[in-house]
């Protein structure tokens, strides 16, 4: 059972501080590294297991500024190992579509001209204020100018305008008629 030690809380010992100044930025600056070499795709939201890696990632980089006895060699090659899988995996996607469909969800129309979807919102843990939201988050106070709110692969909110909505290009200059 763990029991708060104020004495252990309030201890000030500067070697500690000068570990974890040391180490924090040898594998900060090994991190970015080591996610410039991996790509756009390491830090982006595409599915589930990118978000794991990011996550992993993190909490690699806490565990060696924070524990003394853990090496940054070690951490290094636990960076490199996630980031490998990743690359692996992404890959794997790409050639394998039955994986992929196992491994990423699927897009979900929540709203469909002028209706809200009910079952898929439901399906998705969604509720109509959430899809309203993203709506509004788009300028537009008019769920009749809507086709459609998408809920994407990587969670992402998307609302597709009508397309007598969308904004024609203009055939002459602004302020000429």
């Amino acid at each position: 059972m763990y029991y708060f030690n104020m004495e252990r809380a309030l201890n000030f010992n500067p070697g500690n501080l000068v570990h974890i100044l040391v180490v924090g930025v040898a594998s900060y600056l090994a991190l970015i590294f080591i996610l410039r070499v991996a790509g756009k795709r390491t830090l982006s939201r595409m599915n589930a297991y990118d978000m794991v890696i990011t996550m992993a990632l993190g909490s690699i980089l806490a565990r060696v500024i924070l524990t003394p006895d853990q090496s940054i060699a070690e951490s290094i090659f636990a960076m490199l190992v996630l980031v490998g899988l990743q690359y692996a995996m992404s890959i794997l996607l790409l050639h394998i579509p039955s994986l992929r469909e196992l491994v990423t969800s699927k897009p979900a129309v929540l709203f469909h001209k002028g209706e809200f979807v009910e079952e898929a919102m439901h399906r998705e843990r969604l509720d109509r204020d959430e899809v309203q939201a993203a709506i509004h988050s788009r300028g537009i106070s008019d769920n009749s100018l809507v086709e459609a709110v998408l809920l994407g692969r990587n969670g992402d909110l998307s609302v597709l305008l009508k397309p007598e909505c969308l904004a024609a290009p203009a055939s002459s200059p602004p302020g000429e008629m």
